[in-house]
């Protein structure tokens, strides 16, 4: 997801309460807002015992439900596509 106001943070929760990753993108907001959906989303993780793993420091972010992580695959495939949904 790469939001664009905080108000939409909830599709992270939501997300991994169906149990799916969560890739984060916070280029397209401002720095305030990327540092609170970043909070948020380590809040949820830590909630949901859920990680977060940085992809790009301080642009990009997966947070993987519990048990879950990137393979080295998708994670290539991830950056492949500009960090587009590669169907995982």
């Amino acid at each position: 997801m790469t939001p664009f106001e905080f108000n939409e943070c909830q599709r992270i929760t939501d997300q991994l309460r169906l149990n799916r990753t969560v890739i984060l993108v916070v280029t397209q907001c401002g720095p305030a807002v990327a540092r609170r959906l970043i909070d948020f989303a380590a809040g949820t993780a830590y909630a949901l015992r859920a990680t977060v793993e940085t992809l790009e420091k301080g642009a990009v972010y997966a947070i993987c439900p519990h048990g879950a992580s990137l393979s080295p695959e998708v994670r290539a495939r991830l950056v492949a596509s500009n960090y587009q949904s590669v169907g995982f």
